[in-house]
């Protein structure tokens, strides 16, 4: 330069830094912000996340152990978590759609079971009917049979009566008259046969 003369200033160490000093507490204050901020919102976030995974966690333990009537699985949200919320809202529903067709199965199962437990009784009544009409139709034929002894046997007799008729003339009358009452109570009792039959 042209001057032949200088301006000197003498200052302090700490006056000439005092601008850097200044600037570095502003830079660490803004870290410490920032990072109390960053905390903060990586709390808040987690928080968001982690709290509907636990309540989640929670109904699904809920509904192993067989409720079904668990609520809460609505979600607004979008991201992942809503979508796990939503697939598990869709699990649900559908768990009781087949709960209820279990049900009903097991209702209709009963009713069948029923129905053939109420055939089964019929079945044996008519068994029980079916074998009393057997031992009545036994019981019928027996008397059938001893009718039919009784009928030959009065048949011999008349035969006698009417042998006995051709040789004496007086008794053959009274005889033939006892003749022909035999022959009518071998009618009634046919009648009776024919009846009992008729019956059966």
């Amino acid at each position: 330069t042209d001057f032949d003369w200088v301006l000197i200033a003498e200052i302090t160490t700490k006056e000439a830094f005092s601008q850097i000093s200044s600037l570095t507490k502003k830079i660490l204050w803004a870290v410490i912000g920032l990072s109390a901020l960053s905390v903060l919102v990586a709390y808040l976030l987690a928080r968001s996340i982690s709290k509907p995974l636990a309540n989640l966690s929670e109904l699904f333990w809920r509904m192993a152990e067989g409720d079904l009537t668990v609520t809460g699985l609505k979600s607004e949200r979008t991201d992942e978590v809503g979508q796990l919320i939503t697939s598990s809202s869709h699990m649900l529903e559908k768990m009781r759609g087949q709960v209820i067709e279990i049900k009903e199965g097991a209702s209709r199962l009963a009713s069948s079971i029923s129905e053939i437990t109420a055939t089964a009784t019929q079945l044996a009544t008519s068994s029980t009917e079916t074998s009393t009409t057997i031992a009545e139709v036994g019981t019928t034929v027996e008397e059938v049979r001893h009718t039919v002894h009784l009928s030959n046997e009065k048949a011999e007799q008349v035969a006698i009566e009417s042998s006995k008729a051709s040789e004496i003339s007086i008794t053959g009358k009274h005889d033939s008259e006892e003749a022909v009452s035999g022959m009518k109570k071998i009618t009634d009792e046919m009648d009776y046969i024919a009846e009992r039959i008729v019956r059966l």
